[in-house]
């Protein structure tokens, strides 16, 4: 668990990369705001990849869309979950890829809550949760 004063991150995990060629991967986690303020997530940091991205799942006439999103708001007092087919954290062009069984560090920006570091860890390739 990661956290602050205000923000509590849990459950943080990925899946291993499929082959060499994959090149990307999406971060599910929790997000509790334990306060009466809301906040959001204005970036994400990590030397594991080139790029990290707030992303978002849509699903709109038929055809699922991901894009990425400016940031992501945090209600008070409640959980927030990353989770597949919804909003995720996505890592762009991965510098190795992701073995199961391992961890990596990632550093979340909040607007009010600042930095917070979080471990991520990497579960088999057919991890449904």
């Amino acid at each position: 668990m990661a956290a602050n004063d205000s923000i509590f991150i849990t459950d943080a995990w990925t899946r291993a990369s499929l082959s060499k060629s994959v090149h990307n991967a999406a971060v599910y986690l929790t997000i509790t705001n334990k306060s009466d303020t809301a906040d959001s997530i204005t970036s994400v940091k990590s030397d594991i990849a080139d790029i990290l991205e707030v992303h978002e799942m849509t699903f709109n006439d038929g055809i699922m869309r991901m894009g990425p999103v400016e940031n992501l708001n945090i209600p008070p007092n409640q959980d927030t979950k990353l989770t597949p087919n919804g909003y995720h954290l996505m890592l762009l062009g991965l510098k190795e890829p992701l073995k199961a069984g391992s961890m990596f560090n990632l550093i979340i920006s909040f607007k009010e809550a600042g930095c917070i570091p979080v471990a991520v860890e990497v579960r088999p390739v057919y991890t449904k949760k």
